[in-house]
């Protein structure tokens, strides 16, 4: 089985341990990791650590793109690229005995000539894949038809796919039946209901109008829903209705930037190779529940 991932947000993922951070004081790093990162780059991580091939396409900044390939190598993450003017971003975690941060730079908008050189890096991977994931926002420059369609053109070719996005372009993704949706459910909530919840957030009392939508979602379209929650049960719509997994709590905590793309990655795979809905979230709460004890972001090592 061969997928290919679409994220058009790559970034460096710098990560920083303490011992202790105070904010405002001066804090000086113990360790420091430099990786390829962005939620492409994760699932692709993820997708060779357990074997399934993969390709991931994206642009990277013409100004450091030799140092992404480098790194992208370095952990066996095939590209299928295009260059976009300026540097590709940076992105910082910051860990400490008590608290993770992310710290984010919003990334370079891209032109139409970026847009359509990713159209025909697309056409020319599809039909050699057996599943498609699209995941990550885009930046500006990107026009709103696009992840659309992919899909449509993934569906046409008999692909599995799996989008793991929010807003309108998961709205406008429907219409073409992918096969799953695993949006967080600060995600979700948003894009349906234009709500602003943390993931962290108690949110038993959306559970009934998140089931409706769910419902519906998969009624009109045939669209799989699967929402995780961050350290509560995974919701789930499909042919059964709707059912709850629940998560695996990992052994101890270090890093959890990653574990919604180590989940789509792992979900994919398993489907792919014909284990059902149930075992396959399983699989994939489980590989999350590992990816949190790791340093590098969405990694299983």
């Amino acid at each position: 089985m061969k997928t290919l991932v679409v994220c058009l947000n790559p970034t460096f993922q710098r990560t920083m341990i303490f011992d202790q951070f105070d904010e405002g004081e001066v804090n000086r790093a113990k360790k420091v990791y430099f990786d390829a990162s962005g939620k492409g780059v994760n699932c692709c991580r993820v997708l060779s650590q357990i074997g399934h091939s993969n390709i991931l396409l994206t642009h990277v900044g013409d100004k450091n793109h030799e140092e992404m390939i480098e790194l992208c190598n370095k952990d066996f993450v095939k590209l299928a690229y295009c260059l976009a003017p300026g540097k590709s971003r940076t992105c910082t975690t910051v860990i400490s005995s008590n608290s993770v941060s992310e710290l984010v730079e919003e990334a370079h908008d891209v032109n139409s000539e970026v847009q359509r050189n990713i159209e025909i890096l697309f056409e020319k991977n599809i039909e050699s894949v057996d599943s498609l994931i699209i995941t990550g926002t885009k930046p500006k420059g990107y026009s709103g038809h696009l992840y659309p369609s992919f899909v449509f053109k993934a569906k046409e070719l008999n692909k599995f796919v799996l989008l793991d996005l929010k807003g309108a372009d998961l709205i406008n993704s429907l219409k073409y039946r992918p096969d799953v949706i695993k949006p967080n459910l600060s995600e979700f909530v948003k894009t349906f209901f234009h709500k602003d919840i943390l993931e962290n957030e108690e949110s038993d009392y959306l559970k009934e109008e998140v089931i409706t939508k769910m419902k519906s979602i998969f009624e009109e379209f045939g669209v799989v829903s699967v929402i995780t929650r961050s350290t509560n049960n995974i919701w789930v719509y499909g042919d059964e209705g709707f059912f709850e997994i629940e998560i695996h709590k990992a052994e101890k905590f270090v890093n959890p930037i990653g574990c919604g793309d180590t989940f789509a990655a792992t979900l994919t795979s398993s489907l792919t190779g014909g284990k059902k809905l149930k075992e396959a979230i399983c699989d994939a709460a489980l590989n999350s529940s590992i990816n949190v004890t790791t340093v590098k972001p969405g990694s299983l090592l």
